[in-house]
């Protein structure tokens, strides 16, 4: 336990080396983990009595995931290692990882000139806790409580990018589809042939952006905003078509009324036709205030 001992690499299974213990570890979320042999240090102080073992490790590991705030979503990454309890003397109560702390690198956090760590995420802090662990011993069929430590990295995703290059462009098609409230409402083809061009487009769009967003059996915000956007768009389409009809009948209430004999009749075909001339006088212009108002609105929310 104590032999004196300075190597790294093959070097600290040789020699005096070999008489250090060296706890042999686990990696209950990892997959495709690699210690390079020529990246292990082992060096001891005999007088305070004390060894220092370092590896570096590198691998994938696998974490559940929440998307519930794409793209403004933020995860903590866990990293779990723990001991194998080969002889069965290493359980947590005579053997724990106690006090344990992480740290991340400081060319990590400071990178120069604005270069990126991680494409599309931006890491904020690290921090590890010790907690048992139950290691099974297949040969034998024992399990055994052992200490283990999970290192939790914290990162948040780079919104900036969905906001300028994707959330801003549907943003615009949408407003676009507005333009038909400003036009002729007798001119069906012209007003009608704007948003369902601007439907086809944001169709082309979405189909892009489902190679970007996580596949999930549930609406993120970015699912929810293309969709909801879609339906602006659908109904700007919608409000064309009443406005034309609204101002076809009003033209044919004036011919009605006129060739109507009765003062009855002409009194209620006159209210109706009131009615129907304050509505198609102001549908435009509502739907002008309307739509934006209630766009706005929903943004502000949704990514508020």
């Amino acid at each position: 336990m104590w032999a004196e001992c300075f190597g790294n690499g093959v070097a600290i299974d040789e020699g005096q080396c070999r008489y250090v213990w060296k706890p042999r570890l686990t990696f209950p979320n990892g997959k495709d983990i690699t210690i390079p042999e020529n990246r292990r240090y082992l060096w001891t102080n005999l007088d305070m009595k004390t060894a220092t073992y370092q590896l570096e490790i590198s691998g994938t590991f696998s974490s559940p995931m929440s998307f519930v705030k794409f793209p403004m979503d933020q995860h903590d990454l866990p990293m779990t290692i723990a001991l194998i309890d080969t002889y069965g003397d290493l359980t947590r109560n005579q053997l724990r990882w106690n006090p344990v702390s992480a740290r991340l690198d400081a060319r990590i956090t400071g990178t120069e000139n604005n270069k990126d760590t991680i494409s599309g995420w931006e890491i904020l802090s690290a921090q590890a806790r010790e907690h048992p662990y139950v290691a099974a011993d297949m040969a034998d069929m024992k399990t055994a409580a052992v200490s283990a430590v999970t290192c939790e990295v914290t990162v948040r995703r780079t919104t900036f990018f969905f906001m300028i290059n994707y959330i801003m462009v549907i943003i615009l098609l949408t407003s676009l589809s507005w333009i038909t409230f400003i036009m002729d409402p007798l001119d069906l083809s012209d007003r009608y042939g704007i948003p369902l061009t601007l439907l086809l487009a944001l169709n082309v769009f979405q189909l892009i952006l489902s190679e970007l967003m996580p596949k999930t059996g549930y609406l993120t915000p970015m699912h929810e905003f293309v969709i909801i956007s879609t339906f602006f768009t659908v109904f700007a389409a919608v409000e064309s078509m009443a406005s034309n009809l609204l101002h076809r009948r009003a033209g044919r209430s004036v011919e009605a009324n006129s060739l109507c004999s009765s003062g009855d009749i002409i009194m209620v075909v006159t209210r109706i036709a009131r009615a129907e001339r304050l509505v198609t006088a102001y549908i435009d212009k509502a739907a002008l205030a309307v739509f934006p108002i209630a766009y706005g609105a929903y943004i502000a929310w949704i990514f508020g």
